[in-house]
């Protein structure tokens, strides 16, 4: 069937395709698109509107109708975007409560450990106190009896006797 010399099928086909394909095109453009062209050009009316949805309505009640779906279509979408704007609210409420909260649990932490702190601090300035005072009646110095007060009770600053010195 392909064969040139048995069948003349291909050349015939070629001729038709290579001189017909423009005219083809052509007619397709020029007639057929433009027929549907004009059929919709002509049922659309002035103010854009299909003539098929509103046929035997006048302009009035067309453009009536149109600003009724325009108020519409702006109350929903007004609808929808307090929607959203009470969901974003919300969200930046629930953030800043829940910052609130940290806040405050790290408040209350640091407020502990400066609770615990001042007491540490507190007893060993009463402890230095009892020893210096104890250790003045008979007869050796503060620092001295600092730094034994403070070795034997096997408290942490112990070798740091001279930090306490400005008590006495």
């Amino acid at each position: 069937v392909e064969n040139g010399e048995h069948c003349d099928f291909t050349v015939l086909r070629n001729m038709l395709i290579r001189t017909h394909m423009q005219d083809l095109k052509d007619v397709t453009n020029n007639v057929h698109y433009e027929n549907y062209r004009s059929k919709k050009l002509a049922a659309v009316t002035c103010n854009g509107v299909d003539t098929s949805k509103t046929k035997g309505q006048s302009p009035l009640a067309q453009m009536e109708e149109e600003r009724r779906e325009h108020v519409m279509k702006m109350k929903k979408m007004e609808a929808e975007m307090e929607q959203v704007f009470e969901m974003k609210v919300k969200e930046k409420k629930q953030k800043l409560k829940d910052s609130e909260a940290e806040l405050e649990r790290r408040h209350e932490q640091m407020k502990r450990n400066l609770e615990a702190q001042y007491k540490e601090l507190e007893e060993k300035r009463r402890v230095v106190i009892i020893y210096s005072m104890t250790y003045k009646h008979k007869g050796c110095s503060p620092k001295t009896a600092l730094y034994f007060g403070l070795y034997f009770q096997n408290f942490s600053v112990q070798a740091h006797w001279y930090k306490y010195r400005d008590l006495f």
